[in-house]
């Protein structure tokens, strides 16, 4: 409302190119009110004549009158002005323009809901009931009047005065700036909202990649060994072993990939396959799956890691006949896993896959580059 007073005065002062008509109505229905408060004021003190402390109270109750009407007044006033969610939204979702498209934010639309019910009964029952509300009205203004003067008169024109005047002026003033001013105000706060969750999504992730350029994710060389050693007691040869422990030694940042091109897909029956789900708040359940042929001599995969899961890179799973193994974790972005399954004539299976590439992978399930 504020701001509509700050427009007021920009037109007022001339200091607008192209004055807005509706503002200037505003600040004369302002002006009006305030004028005729104090002029009701005035009536309701000069109406009695019992001293000074009974003038008083005379005024007080025209001026109560006054803000009651208003009030009523305003109420309609903002229950038929206000905004409504219709063509306009439509059209900024249809061309994916505006703050709800983008961030999936809309208002709530309970209160547009009501405000449509309440106007459609207000005028249905209004419409229905005319011959009793102008019976209630006149009993009303002489009720009314009565009370502001402190006497028994029948003469209900200055309360109908004053009930409709405020009334009026209340729905009128209210009416305009929802009309002129409330969409600019919503849209503006949605303006405000979708830049400030622009801004903490933009130093989220400068954050992040602070984090991940000065973070070191190091499998520390007592681990390593300890690797090599599980490896090779499983039946992995020297030169697989080796390559393992070498390709974590290489791998200290978290945008590292140890386990790339470590080996296919699928080898000679055994196959690597991968499912993603959205587990919200940024994180995601990865479920990969091996599949083993029937004639297996393996009897184990160890699953290779990335880097980050330091120091349990390294996780071993027996086979569960027929399916194989699989294995679940919950992370942050994609990466690639590896495996490897010894065999009993001491040979082993390398596979590696791109957890990025599964078929069912969210669009934002995504490695940085």
């Amino acid at each position: 409302m504020w701001s509509a007073f700050e427009k007021v005065w920009t037109v007022l002062t001339q200091r607008e190119d192209k004055p807005s008509q509706v503002a200037l109505a505003i600040c004369v229905i302002t002006l009006a009110v305030i004028a005729s408060c104090a002029a009701a004021f005035l009536y309701g003190a000069t109406a009695r004549s019992d001293g000074l402390a009974n003038r008083l109270v005379g005024g007080v109750v025209a001026v109560l009158a006054c803000i009651g009407s208003f009030s009523v007044g305003g109420m309609l006033g903002l229950l038929f002005g206000s905004p409504t969610l219709g063509s306009g939204q439509a059209q900024s979702k249809t061309e994916g323009e505006g703050t709800n498209s983008q961030f999936g934010v809309r208002p709530n639309t309970s209160l547009e809901r009501v405000a449509d019910w309440l106007t459609t009964m207000i005028v249905g029952l209004g419409l229905v009931n005319l011959g009793a509300i102008r019976s209630e009205a006149a009993t009303m203004s002489i009720w009314l009047t009565q009370a502001i003067t402190g006497q028994s008169s029948q003469n209900g024109s200055p309360g109908i005065t004053i009930a409709l005047g405020f009334g009026f002026a209340g729905f009128l003033l209210l009416y305009l700036w929802c009309m002129r001013f409330l969409p600019s105000e919503l849209r503006d706060s949605y303006e405000t909202l979708r830049a400030r969750a622009e801004n903490a999504e933009a130093k989220a992730r400068q954050l992040l990649e602070d984090f991940k350029a000065k973070a070191q994710f190091r499998v520390q060389p007592e681990m390593l060994e300890q690797i090599k050693s599980r490896l090779i007691l499983a039946g992995v040869d020297e030169a697989a072993s080796a390559d393992v422990v070498t390709r974590y030694r290489l791998s200290k940042k978290a945008d590292d990939e140890p386990m790339e091109n470590f080996g296919p897909t699928s080898d000679r029956g055994y196959r690597l396959e991968a499912s993603v789900k959205d587990a919200g708040a940024g994180k995601f359940t990865v479920t990969v799956t091996l599949s083993v042929p029937e004639n297996s001599t393996g009897r184990r995969v160890f699953w290779l890691l990335h880097n980050s899961f330091a120091p349990d890179v390294l996780s071993e799973c027996p086979f569960q006949p027929p399916q194989g193994a699989s294995y679940t974790t919950v992370v942050d972005e994609a990466f690639w896993i590896g495996a490897i399954v010894p065999l009993a004539d001491q040979g082993v299976v390398r596979l590696a896959f791109p957890l990025g590439q599964a078929p069912d992978a969210p669009s934002n399930f995504v490695s940085d580059p």
